[in-house]
């Protein structure tokens, strides 16, 4: 990204979590979004080695191997209630931490405060 567009971008994000925050997402966003995981999930276990990395990772993470069509499950169980629940949460821009990487020596820091 260009650092002079940073001010933008960065400003653009803060309307979208806050978006979100007060107004939630909508059933059919809620959708869509549940039919592009499953659909990068499935695609994904196209290959042994991807599968042998969801596992390894799976096993790390949670202590055993979570099959792709208990994901599938999972996701298609998310409510419109759990995503208010969790951006009420976890997409407070009061506690949020913002991190940059690249030339930032033109970027104005007050805008990530």
């Amino acid at each position: 990204m260009n650092p002079s567009q940073t001010s933008a971008v960065v400003k653009k994000i803060y309307k979208i979590i806050t978006d979100i925050r007060k107004k939630g997402i909508t059933m059919d966003e809620l959708q869509m979004t549940k039919e592009q995981l499953k659909t990068e999930i499935i695609l994904g276990n196209e290959s042994a080695k991807s599968r042998m990395n969801a596992n390894g990772k799976s096993m790390l993470y949670r202590g055993r191997i979570i099959s792709a069509e208990e994901l599938v499950e999972g996701i298609d169980t998310v409510t419109l209630e759990e995503v208010k629940d969790f951006a009420d949460c976890y997409l407070d821009l009061s506690k949020c931490s913002v991190s940059l990487v690249g030339n930032i020596k033109d970027v104005d820091k007050k805008i990530l405060i």
